[in-house]
Order: C-alpha cells, then structure tokens, then sequence
C-alpha cells in the first residue's frame, strides 16, 4: 500500500509520517507535496496512490479545491482530509472523502480509519469480472 500527503505544515507531516509508521508499517509514504501545482503535477505522472491524506486549510490554498482537482484525474484513491477545522465535512460528500482526522491527531483514532482504509482498499481488489477469452480468461477490475 502506499500513501501521498498533501500538508504545508512540516510538524504535522513528520507527526502523521511517524503516527502512520506505527499504525500501518504496512504502507509507504511515496509523495509529500505542499501545493496545488505540485499536487496536480505528480498525479498527473505518478501512478495514483492507494491513500491520500489532505490538509484542508493550507497557506495561499484550499485542500477542498486541491481535492476537486484531483478526483478530476483520479477516481479511486481513498481521500482522507487531516485538518484542525471540522467546518468542510459536508464539502467533503462532494469529492468522496472517506473520512476526516481532526488535528491533533490520536493514534488510535489514526489506527481505525487507517485499518478500515486498508479494508476498502483491499475489497475493492476483490471486485473483478473474468472475461473469457480463448483457452484462457482476462481479468478485468471493476474500479479502473
């Protein structure tokens, strides 16, 4: 499994970096981003990630925008907003947010959302059709 964070506060990325380290060793880090641009720039060339953990309030940007662009080139990341401002959680219906991590965080709070992420995540690698083709069959996912 792998992870990107999109947060501009340098704290709060080592703090969620070291709580996801404990809580889920399983999944890797693979991106830190800190605005739109470069947000919209990696996931247009990177592979999206299985994870995607949001600030909403950010400096000179907001994280419900950075989200709409996002779901706009990918569909199926679990979104997972990580802010101090419970305010935008009706917003978040709108760009399919899987769930909001109030800051600070609580490692146990981090531990349930994460460990159900990880379940979506793998049912959903669970929902194919095979398609028979020849002496053989195709696999098709029904997520892409």
């Amino acid at each position: 499994m792998n992870a990107v964070i999109i947060e501009d506060e340098k704290a709060a990325v080592r703090n969620l970096v070291a709580l996801l380290s404990e809580v889920a060793p399983d999944i890797e880090v693979v991106a830190v981003l800190d605005s739109i641009a470069e947000s919209v720039d990696w996931f247009r060339i990177h592979e999206a990630p299985d994870l995607i953990f949001l600030d909403i309030e950010m400096e000179g940007m907001n994280g419900m925008e950075t989200a709409r662009q996002l779901r706009s080139i990918d569909q199926h990341g679990i979104l997972i907003f990580v802010t101090a401002y419970p305010d935008y959680v009706f917003q978040g219906y709108e760009v399919r947010a899987f769930h909001y991590i109030l800051k600070p965080y609580q490692d146990k709070r981090l531990l349930d959302i994460t460990a159900r992420a990880l379940e979506e995540i793998q049912q959903g690698d669970n929902d194919f059709y095979l398609l028979p083709q020849g002496a053989g069959s195709c696999r098709l996912n029904l997520r892409d």
